[in-house]
């Protein structure tokens, strides 16, 4: 049995018309419609607390954006804009008391903090307000980077 081709969606007229039934047309993981602008993300660069946007990172989504969706190499380009996405050394995120009572970290989902915005929430709340759930959250205590010398 062969394996089916990896085809990328091709956005119709049809499609388009839609558009005032829903608020987005989602293409890929890169790019969808939204009030019929393009909106194309996302870039991790690894750049340390230096916040901008880089020329190849703009050229790899307009790359990506106008495969998708050809008439966009016509489309007048409105801007680019970068964010900081904390993450941690391990890739888990900080979760839990600090030693400074009263202190509580929920840091460092790096991009999944969207994501994981909710079940963090939930969690935190049960421990801040509840004094619940501290043996869920011990292994995402601050207190793991302690033993790694060269984080100190």
């Amino acid at each position: 049995m062969s394996k089916p081709a990896n085809k990328r969606p091709q956005i119709t007229q049809e499609m388009i018309d839609l558009y005032d039934e829903y608020t987005h047309i989602t293409l890929d993981r890169r790019a969808y419609l939204a009030r019929m602008t393009a909106l194309l993300g996302s870039t991790a660069e690894h750049v340390g607390f230096r916040k901008g946007v880089t020329a190849g990172a703009v050229r790899v989504l307009v790359t990506a954006g106008t495969r998708l969706l050809p008439s966009l190499s016509s489309a007048r380009f409105e801007s680019a804009w970068s964010g900081l996405r904390p993450a941690t050394p391990d890739g888990l995120p900080v979760l839990g008391p600090a030693s400074l009572q009263g202190l509580f970290f929920a840091a460092g989902h790096f991009r999944n903090g969207i994501l994981l915005a909710p079940a963090t929430a939930r969690r935190m709340a049960d421990l801040i307000v509840g004094g619940r759930g501290a043996d869920a959250l011990a292994p995402f205590s601050a207190d793991r980077f302690l033993a790694t010398p060269s984080l100190l």
